[in-house]
């Protein structure tokens, strides 16, 4: 779940939306009475990645929260980093959705040689630069018009977790580990999305079939889930192009029928820092294995074979463009 502050307003909770990413708004007039409208600015501001609000967990394994680890193995890491393209906020306006972005401005031009921005939510880095708004059409004048989604686009994550000796599982799955999700073609050398590969001797190698580790994409490399590998374009006919899945969230006001709403000049104030606070519980996730399947991890080649993340495409979820839980963020947006 995530939470969002303003200022002195209090905390909102953002709740996990388990479906596709999809474009929203047609351009038809809000519910609110303005005319939908495409907006054009650029705000100065800065994006934080980071763990402060729910600090990571010690190690061991989770079994109520996010919903998935009730039943299913799942860990949580004690480090997370890696590379962004760009983290953004879904605005709905009174049937219509506009999208405000940090960092990049059309997702769909994004490719896995864009520019990225590093993040450690350990030691978190504060990226200056800017909120870009808006893609699709609303009306940031209306009554109706509210923070909805947070939105990211990663290169890749790197998680570090741990399996104790005493946990059931045997062999070299046994241990620390720290295993790469490639959420993008090219945002490596030479990888594609859904590759995994593991930290060997201090480098990130990949896996064959065979369980072999080589420091180039072998042609059978161990890869995530099909509905990642295949990852199927959000958008649909005619409405752009994006090929990295998006982890998305919902925001939800703390008392029923409220709204946390927006306007043009809010999201135009100068110098704003939006921090992502992040919770990983339950971050990395065995969604084919029961709790008590964990002695069928024996090696790290079945490690890799049967590991995911949370909040990535899922067949169990539904359609291959379905998302699973991801762990709770808080999103705290200050002002000078």
């Amino acid at each position: 779940m995530l939470f969002f502050t303003q200022r002195c307003s209090s905390p909102l909770k953002f709740l996990l939306l388990v479906a596709a990413f999809t474009a929203c708004g047609d351009g038809e007039k809000s519910n609110n009475g303005g005319k939908a409208q495409t907006y054009n600015f650029t705000s100065s501001a800065s994006v934080q990645l980071k763990s402060t609000a729910f600090p990571l967990m010690q190690p061991g394994f989770v079994t109520a929260s996010p919903p998935s680890c009730v039943d299913n193995i799942c860990l949580t890491p004690t480090e997370l980093t890696g590379k962004y393209y760009a983290v953004g906020l879904m605005i709905q306006s009174g049937g219509n959705g506009m999208n405000a972005y940090f960092g990049q401005d059309q997702w769909s031009d994004i490719t896995g040689t864009s520019p990225t921005f590093d993040f450690s939510f350990k030691s978190p880095i504060t990226q200056a630069g800017d909120l870009i708004c808006c893609t699709s059409e609303g009306d940031l004048s209306g009554d109706n018009t509210y923070f909805s989604d947070a939105i990211y686009l990663f290169g890749y994550i790197d998680a570090t977790f741990t399996i104790a000796a005493d946990s059931g599982a045997h062999g070299d799955a046994v241990g620390t580990h720290t295993v790469r999700f490639v959420l993008a073609d090219d945002s490596i050398s030479g990888g594609k999305r859904g590759d995994l590969l593991i930290k060997d001797a201090e480098e990130f190698k990949w896996m064959d079939a065979a369980g072999a580790l080589s420091t180039s994409r072998p042609a059978d490399a161990i890869t995530m889930n099909e509905d990642v590998v295949a990852f199927p374009d959000p958008y649909g006919d005619g409405k752009g192009t994006i090929a990295i899945p998006i982890i998305r969230t919902s925001v939800n006001a703390p008392a029923s029928g409220e709204v946390f709403q927006v306007s043009e000049e809010e999201l135009k104030i100068a110098d704003r820092t939006y921090s992502f606070d992040f919770n990983a519980s339950g971050f990395v996730w065995f969604p084919t294995l029961l709790q008590n399947d964990i002695g069928m991890l024996e090696s790290r080649k079945a490690l890799l074979s049967k590991i995911h993340m949370q909040g990535l495409p899922h067949s169990q979820y539904g359609d291959g463009g379905a998302y699973g839980a991801s762990g709770d963020t808080t999103l705290t947006i200050t002002a000078p």
